[in-house]
């Protein structure tokens, strides 16, 4: 009965631990993130981990990741994680993310109301799965629709030259500064 006893508590300590690691990985990836520090917020993630933005697209290995986390650079985004929970291998996550696209386009944020993080036994991130509420796709939208209106008016080439061939907008730093650019000019005209 002791033996069994001791095997319950030993495989108990190991869960929690597993738990205990999965969130210090996503601690540690906020805090990466929100210093925007590119080359380690990369290294938490397995090298085929994809991302999952729902209507926004997904972006799958280190060379999209990277690209996305240049853009939101640029942008000065900043994270929040509220009530991280863990279930099995994820973490699910509450959050709150702020940038200057943001401001300029009058949203004070955009709130993911339950982000996944598939975090692998070797603690690598092997997806996220983060899909804006309905009040925050709806301001992006909002947003998105009169500032891309102004841009194709104003600015045809340099807001063209944001997307890829196939029309998908091109995420990476040089392109987070040129949007923010192109809203500054469009908030200055607006006024």
């Amino acid at each position: 009965m002791r033996l069994i006893t001791t095997a319950i508590i030993v495989l108990l300590a190991a869960s929690c631990t597993s738990d205990i690691d999965r969130l210090q990985v996503i601690e540690e990836f906020e805090r990466l993130k929100n210093a925007h520090d590119r080359e380690a917020t990369l290294t938490l993630f397995a090298a085929d981990a994809e991302l999952d933005f729902g209507p926004m697209g997904t972006m799958q290995g280190h060379e999209a990741i990277d690209r996305i986390h240049g853009y939101d650079a640029a942008l000065s985004t900043m994270l929040k994680f509220d009530s991280c929970t863990t279930q099995d291998s994820d973490v699910v996550c509450q959050v709150t993310e702020t940038n200057d696209w943001l401001k300029i386009a009058g949203i004070d944020s955009i709130v993911y109301e339950q982000v996944r993080f598939t975090v692998e036994d070797t603690g690598k991130i092997r997806r996220v799965s983060a899909i804006p509420s309905e009040a925050s796709i709806a301001a992006m939208g909002t947003a998105l629709t009169a500032f891309g209106g102004w841009a194709q008016q104003h600015a045809p080439e340099r807001f063209g030259a944001l997307f890829d061939a196939q029309g998908n907008f091109d995420y990476n730093f040089e392109n987070g500064q040129k949007v923010l650019q192109l809203l500054h000019e469009w908030q200055d005209t607006e006024k």
